[in-house]
């Protein structure tokens, strides 16, 4: 069948590079690509982080500093230089740091897991 379709396709004038082969596509890396091997330090990956009885908040302080600020700040009072990654969700109730206050309801976004180094 394959070659009945090539032999339509070079007597209709339609050029072809080829026959591509079945399998999976292996691509080259990268040019300069590096995998690097990251060593964690032990107690550096926080799974849901509490603090004063509720999930940590993901800003600094209300509404202000969301994201790497709050993750930043958070490695920062246990003793590391800077948040590695991190990943959030929305529990219901956080406890907001920089404000020493809670956030309650479902727009509440806290950390569920740090990794600071």
């Amino acid at each position: 069948m394959k070659s009945v379709f090539l032999s339509m396709l070079a007597s209709a004038g339609l050029g072809f590079a080829g026959v591509a082969s079945a399998g999976p596509l292996a691509l080259p890396p990268p040019s300069g690509a590096m995998v690097e091997a990251v060593q964690y330090l032990p107690g550096s990956g926080f799974m849901y982080p509490h603090e004063r009885g509720a999930i940590v908040d993901w800003c600094v302080v209300w509404a202000n500093g969301c994201g790497w600020p709050g993750a930043n700040q958070f490695c920062r009072s246990r003793g590391f230089d800077r948040a590695l990654s991190w990943n959030i969700f929305q529990p219901g109730r956080t406890y907001v740091v920089g404000s020493d206050r809670y956030c309650e309801g479902g727009g509440c976004k806290g950390f569920r897991f740090i990794r600071c180094t």
